[in-house]
């Protein structure tokens, strides 16, 4: 029953996110080490794994959606954004990927290879110009194009970190965004 349990938690660590990977892989080295110390007391033993098992079931369900007004996700990171908008058929929920940009945080140059310094926020004291606060919607095109819009009639209320992309035959985790000039 242990080791169902710690190769639960392991499964776990490998598709959640960052912030529960450490809290996982502790836990099932913390289980292997409860088996070491108590060999031999079942009840007590089975009580608690059933317990834990409990919480990995929890973890494995899915990421929790995140309010904005609880928090907000790292700037300029994409994650999975939940948001209203009236449209001409009434209100309605959208999820999409996104990322926000703080105010100030973004040079105009390093999101956009042809910025528009018309469309842009001037910081004097830098003499820098930087991507306007806000969400932005990320789409990315077939061919590698990746496009970010401005969530500007719609409020984001909710937001996840996206999931990890499935993994093919002698590929590696990391994935890059390359934003290929248009033209």
């Amino acid at each position: 029953m242990h080791e169902e349990l710690v190769n639960r938690l392991r499964n776990a660590y490998e598709a959640d996110t960052l912030d529960n990977q450490t809290i996982l892989l502790e836990s099932a080295d913390a289980i292997e080490e409860m088996n070491k110390c108590f060999d031999g007391i079942e009840a007590d033993n089975d009580s608690l794994s059933n317990k834990v098992i409990e919480l990995s079931e929890l973890l494995e369900k899915g990421r929790p959606w995140t309010s904005v007004t609880e928090k907000l996700p790292e700037a300029d990171t994409d994650v999975l954004a939940y948001y209203e908008a009236d449209g001409q058929f009434g209100k309605r929920n959208y999820t999409c990927r996104a990322s926000y940009i703080p105010r100030f945080t973004v040079k105009l140059e390093d999101k956009w290879s042809d910025p528009d310094y018309e469309w842009s926020e001037y910081n004097e004291e830098e003499d820098e110009y930087y991507v306007p606060e806000g969400w932005y919607e990320e789409t990315s095109q077939g061919d590698g194009d990746y496009m970010s819009w401005h969530i500007s009639t719609a409020t984001v209320t909710h937001w996840m970190e996206l999931p990890k992309p499935p993994k093919k035959d002698g590929e590696n985790d990391e994935h890059e965004r390359k934003i290929i000039p248009a033209g």
